[in-house]
């Protein structure tokens, strides 16, 4: 952990929510420096946030997807197969856990796609930030849940 500054105490934002100018979920600070942070996006796998699918509150883990990362897309795995989500819905976190506030918007609904076993689906999420490409972002240091 780097030392901590009076001026700019940058290691409270160690495990600290980014978000994109319009308000998009990014992903969580995992190394915070004085100039710059190392950041896990919501495109890696690992990455896993407790989110909902905002108008039918089917619930699942946003993950990122190797098969789908370079395309700046991740899934919402654990949805129900008979899940009532449809391309364009609005997926939102759920705040569950504490490490995320809840209602932070992440995108919406590409594709709907059965997992491997059948068991439940696996939604593929546009984000609505360009993760890929993005310059500029806001962290959340604190918040209530």
């Amino acid at each position: 952990r780097p030392p901590r500054s009076t001026l700019f105490p940058y290691t409270t934002l160690f495990r600290s929510v980014v978000i994109s100018d319009d308000g998009y979920l990014v992903g969580r600070v995992l190394d915070a420096g004085t100039v710059s942070s190392k950041v896990m996006t919501i495109l890696q796998p690992g990455s896993y946030v407790a989110c909902l699918v905002s108008r039918t509150r089917d619930s699942g883990n946003l993950n990122g997807d190797a098969a789908y990362a370079a395309a700046g897309r991740c899934v919402l795995e654990n949805l129900s197969r008979d899940t009532l989500a449809v391309v364009g819905d609005e997926i939102i976190t759920t705040g569950l856990g504490g490490e995320f506030p809840p209602n932070i918007r992440v995108g919406t609904v590409a594709e709907l796609v059965p997992e491997e076993s059948g068991k439940s689906a696996i939604a593929v999420i546009e984000p609505g930030a360009n993760v890929n490409s993005i310059k500029h972002v806001f962290v959340i240091t604190d918040y209530q849940s």
